[in-house]
């Protein structure tokens, strides 16, 4: 009987001492890890801040070199449309407006295969072909009546206070 109690307290001395251990590696573990990890998270969010203005400004400026009307509007349905260019739409299929394939117009886009939304080589065709778009239902249009237009293309009925407030929001941080 003794022995089993003196084996009984080798085992529970093991087991505190690996518990010991595994309890200092979790600490460690955190302390050189996470920490770095968390860093990383921000670096990373940083960079993508960066990208999303950096591709904000492109394409904006790519929107005017091509002559699109009203490009103020256009860059607000945009970042609406593509939730600030984070959409598996525009990140699967270069698709930043929600546009769908064209039955009645020209266009550059890919048909997506059970879907009613368009796809794009790259994001440059997807410029192209609301182009196409603005150009027949939209050329010459006044703003006001360009968000006219925008009502019956969105399928959310709160859509032009949304761009507006796009809109207002991208005038003051300009």
């Amino acid at each position: 009987m003794k022995k089993l109690i003196d084996y009984l307290k080798v085992i529970f001395a093991y087991l505190v001492v690996c518990t010991t251990i595994i309890l200092l590696m979790s600490l460690l573990y955190m302390k050189f890890y996470e920490e770095p990890k968390q860093e990383m998270i921000e670096d990373k969010i940083e960079i993508i801040d960066e990208s999303i203005l950096s591709f904000k400004e492109e394409l904006y400026d790519y929107l005017k070199q091509i002559n699109v009307q009203h490009p103020d509007i256009v860059m607000a349905q945009a970042i609406l449309e593509s939730g600030y260019f984070t959409s598996p739409l525009f990140i699967e299929h270069n698709n930043f407006c929600g546009m769908t394939v064209a039955r009645q117009r020209p266009t550059t886009a890919i048909p997506i295969e059970n879907s009613i939304y368009a796809g794009y080589k790259n994001w440059q065709m997807c410029v192209i072909d609301y182009t196409f778009w603005q150009i027949r239902y939209g050329l010459n249009k006044t703003r006001e009546e360009y968000f006219e237009l925008l009502k019956v293309y969105a399928q959310d009925p709160n859509y032009i206070v949304k761009l507006k407030s796009l809109l207002n929001e991208q005038k003051n941080n300009n």
